[in-house]
């Protein structure tokens, strides 16, 4: 159509033209040229504006029919973090036995209600009474090992085992001894013992502690002791006579020595024949252990005193093997201790309070080692409270916090709400697909009372923001740079234009001359107008991208609108800047840029469909 408009044009000028020379060569058939000129005119401007409407409504914004749109109203606009979880008993426990034997009672039935610290099964203890048996046999093994390797511990010191004077010395500081070599002889040269023998018949009325009259036999001297010790039996001397002996302890006056002889007479009692001195006390030290000879200070003929130490015995092997011992000790008590508590384990008792939800085992039957920790005896829960995890993006993580309200829906309950709260939040997340995800705890409020139980399947919303009675328009609406496109009000440019090219309204197009007096207008002096006209002077052609841009001056034709936003913003429609606040899933708050009742242009996912067709 528009290659005859032009096509017509093109003629109709040319026709002009001729008919002006003629004008000139031909003065008397001015008037009726002028007329037809007129009539050109009047053809050109109503061929003219029916192609452009025709233009505009094939090629130029989407047709309505294939626009969506919605309206601005108040509302209420709520974001939210939602997850899903598994509800499961706060605190949940799986009963299993830490021995073997045969269960030999048990005390609950499943369902049943019970609290911490009831006794729930007994075990037979057969085995570990023969275990603790052989336990306490090893340790007293290892005290006996220890007791000997304390004392050999003990005999790195030797000490003086009497009063006297050292008369012998057997070793000096650096010599290495073994264990029973002789060290030192110590008498007692300050009493005497005398031993000597009275009738048996006699002896019988003689004791301990009497005093005892002695007649030395070589000087005639008397001296006082004491009797020290009586004989229980008897013995039979040369002449057939029963003797019992007799020892008496006698003060030294420095002229006794061993062998001397003497007489005693207790009581009214004589001896039966003289007797002999010797050292009441005499020692000769040993050594119980080898090693080396330290810390020897005395010589002999020095006096010492009973417990004094007279040297040191340098002996690792000795330090080491009674270090082993205690430890063995220790090691055996350890052992039998572990035993005793063991004994504990053959009663289990509840670890919590709570439902038993599940009885895997009962009286009768025997626990192995393949089954002991295998498998649960049986299962307690705390049902007083439930809980569950859900799943926080990293992005969303910092706008929850510990006691949050959540709202919660189960697809086994219908039609019903349950809260809870936030309980704990996770510093510890799950990467996948280079995106962080943490848990996060939920609390359900009224626990068992909800009639949620554990395995259920739970949805949850957190609300971390709200906006009431406030201007919401769908989300698709904004688009980059929070722009809205909105109908304006009243009609569009491109409705306005046609109307004033229509036959019948009063006028032409834009750009073509009006009448100031009723009469038809005549075409300007050079031909078509600019917004009609090529630069060849030729009718325009709709340019290839199906816009009804021409040249530079088709703006000021238009009313100065842009053919590219004309392309994109439909008729009737314009574009705002518009402030956004909240969104959800669905509408966005608008806080400036709309008013409560604009209609807005949503996107239309067809329209690119539709323009190509349509071209």
């Amino acid at each position: 159509m528009f290659e005859q408009v032009k096509t017509k044009f093109h003629m109709v000028f040319k026709r002009k033209e001729k008919n002006e020379t003629n004008q000139a060569a031909k003065p008397a058939k001015k008037r009726s040229n002028k007329l037809r000129n007129s009539i050109i005119a009047v053809l050109v401007a109503a061929i003219a504006g029916g192609g452009y409407f025709g233009y505009t409504k094939l090629f130029g914004s989407k047709a309505s029919a294939s626009q969506q749109t919605a309206i601005a109203v108040k509302g209420n606009i709520t974001k939210s973090i939602e997850g899903s979880g598994t509800v499961e008993a706060i605190n949940q426990y799986e009963v299993t036995s830490l021995v073997t034997g045969e269960i030999l009672t048990d005390h609950f039935e499943e369902g049943q209600l019970i609290n911490k610290g009831d006794l729930m099964y007994t075990i037979d203890t057969t085995e570990l009474n023969n275990s603790i048996q052989k336990a306490q046999a090893s340790l007293e093994k290892s005290q006996l090992s220890y007791e000997q390797s304390a004392d050999s511990l003990n005999h790195l010191t030797v000490r003086a085992g009497v009063s006297g004077v050292i008369t012998t010395l057997y070793v000096k500081n650096g010599d290495d001894i073994q264990s029973g070599g002789k060290v030192a002889d110590i008498v007692n040269t300050d009493t005497m013992c005398l031993k000597i023998k009275f009738n048996a018949a006699d002896a019988q009325n003689i004791y301990a502690g009497q005093s005892a009259t002695v007649n030395l036999e070589n000087s005639f001297t008397t001296l006082y002791g004491e009797v020290k010790s009586v004989s229980s039996g008897s013995l039979v001397n040369e002449d057939g006579v029963p003797v019992t002996n007799v020892e008496i302890s006698v003060p030294n006056p420095g002229s006794i020595v061993p062998d001397d002889r003497a007489t005693a007479v207790v009581g009214s009692y004589a001896c039966n024949a003289p007797g002999t001195f010797a050292y009441y006390d005499e020692e000769t030290v040993t050594a119980k252990t080898s090693g080396e000879v330290t810390g020897l200070t005395y010589k002999e003929g020095d006096a010492i005193k009973s417990g004094a130490t007279l040297i040191r015995i340098s002996s690792d092997s000795a330090s080491n093997s009674a270090r082993q011992s205690a430890l063995s000790v220790q090691d055996a008590q350890l052992a039998l201790q572990n035993l005793y508590d063991q004994m504990e384990d053959y009663n289990i008792t509840a670890p919590i309070s709570g439902k038993v939800i599940q009885k895997n085992a009962k009286a009768g039957e025997n626990l192995d080692k393949s089954n002991s920790n295998a498998t649960a005896m049986a299962i307690i829960a705390d049902m007083s409270t439930l809980v569950f995890e859900i799943s926080v993006d990293e992005l969303d993580i910092k706008s929850i916090s510990v006691g949050q309200e959540v709202q919660i829906t189960a697809d086994a309950i219908e039609g019903e709400t349950f809260t809870g709260y936030v309980d704990n939040i996770s510093i510890v997340g799950t990467a996948q697909n280079g995106v962080t995800s943490y848990p996060v705890k939920v609390v359900i409020n009224d626990g068992e009372a909800t009639g949620l139980i554990p395995g259920m399947n739970v949805n949850a919303q957190i609300v971390i923001d709200s906006r009431e009675n406030v201007l919401t328009v769908p989300l698709s609406a904004i688009s980059r740079g929070n722009q809205v496109t909105v109908k304006s009000s009243g009609k569009t440019e491109d409705e306005t234009e046609v109307q004033q090219g229509r036959p019948g309204q009063g006028g032409a197009p834009d750009g073509m001359p009006q009448g100031t007096d009723g009469e038809m207008p005549q075409l300007p002096e050079g031909g078509l107008p600019e917004q009609a006209q090529g630069e060849d002077g030729a009718g325009r052609q709709r340019p290839s991208d199906g816009s009804a841009q021409g040249s530079s001056g088709s703006s000021a034709a238009r009313g100065g609108q842009n053919a590219n936003t004309k392309s994109s913003v439909p008729d009737g429609f314009r574009t705002v800047t518009v402030e956004v606040g909240l969104s959800d899933d669905n509408n966005v708050e608008i806080i400036s840029g709309l008013n409560e009742g604009d209609i807005v242009l949503l996107p239309d996912k067809t329209s690119s469909t539709t323009t190509t067709q349509q071209q």
